[in-house]
Order: structure tokens, then sequence, then C-alpha cells
């Protein structure tokens, strides 16, 4: 017993001691922005990072099934390994998009929110160093291109299901319009757009 509180009280000095610099420091594996918007080549991993979370079921693949369920173009039928289907998409069918813990697989919104202002983020990216990258040529102009596609295909996948139709409400509230990279002030605290304004 007498070596348990020996032990502690040899610890905790130790424990307090450590200075918070220690921290903060960055990871070895990790690159920034800065360095690898310079370079084409290096910044096509930004292009199919964003591919990539366009590409993860817990965006696109929730995200069209909640717009089929919901528009009755979906075909609820029993499932497999002794689920029936209807059961998980019964949360699509109702709009339960509310991030909830548990069950884990009725909040889809955290997922969809997510992965679409995480590609977002690395399409802005690579717009915002277009000046920068090297070398010039058509490869360069094309990797700009497709990001602004995809930035615009994943406003427009938002638009659709977080804010009211275009045609039946184009001033109603619409989604977050991030314009810009990063973790600014400017470019996370983006007012939120009319659907008018995230359509033009």
């Amino acid at each position: 017993m007498k070596i348990k509180y020996l032990l502690l009280g040899i610890a905790l000095p130790l424990f307090f001691s450590c200075s918070s610099d220690m921290l903060d420091q960055e990871p070895s594996t990790s690159i920034s922005d800065d360095a690898i918007m310079t370079n084409v080549a290096a910044a096509k991993t930004a292009l199919m990072g964003a591919y990539a979370q366009l590409g993860d079921y817990r965006y696109h693949t929730l995200a069209l099934i909640t717009s089929d369920v919901m528009a009755q173009d979906l075909t609820i039928t029993s499932g497999a390994y002794g689920f029936s289907t209807y059961n998980w998409i019964v949360f699509s069918y109702q709009y339960a998009q509310t991030p909830i813990d548990n069950p884990w697989w009725t909040g889809y919104c955290a997922y969809i929110w997510r992965y679409a202002y995480k590609s977002i983020d690395q399409a802005n990216t690579i717009i915002a160093s277009a000046e920068t990258l090297q070398p010039e040529g058509s490869e360069k102009e094309d990797m700009i291109a497709q990001a602004y596609g995809l930035r615009g295909y994943n406003f427009l996948v938002l638009t659709q299901l977080y804010a009211r139709a275009y045609a039946d409400q184009p001033d109603s509230k619409g989604i977050l319009l991030r314009l810009k990279p990063g973790s600014s002030d400017e470019a996370q605290n983006v007012p939120r757009t009319s659907v008018k304004e995230a359509y033009q």
C-alpha cells in the first residue's frame, strides 16, 4: 500500500512538470499546404483526396440513397443476412438526419456534411494555389478545372439535401458557401447564403 503512495508521489510532480510546448509539435508525417501547393504533381494528392471524400460511402452513397428514398425512386425490398433493407434506410425515408450516437447508423447528417466540406476544402486549396503551381500547362489547367467542378458538385449535393427547392423558395436559407481554404476565421465563419445565391 505504501508503495502505491510512494509511486504516486513521484509520478505527480513529473506529470505536472511537462510543458505544453511539447504537445504542440508538427507531426513528422505532415506537410503544410504551402509546401505541397507549389508543384502540380504534388498538388494532385489534394485533388485525389477531394475525390476520395466524395467517393466515401458515408457521403455520396448515403446522400444518393437519401435522395432516392425520399423521392420514392428506390424500391424498398427485403434485405440480406436476415436484415430488412427497409430497416437500414428507414432513417433516410423519415429524414432522421440529426447526429445521434446510439444507434450510430441513424445520424447520417454528420457524415454527409463533414465529408462534403472536407472535399470542398481540398478543392479550395487547389484553387487558391493556382498562381503558385508549377509547371504551367494543360495538366495544371485540367487540375484546377476539376477542383472547380468538384467544389460545385459538392455545393449542389449539399443544397439539394439541406435547403429548400429553388422553385419553391429561392430566397430561403441555403448552405455555407466556403470559398476559402483552411481553418482561418474567414474560411470558417461563413454566413449561410440563400438558395438562389448557392445556385448562382
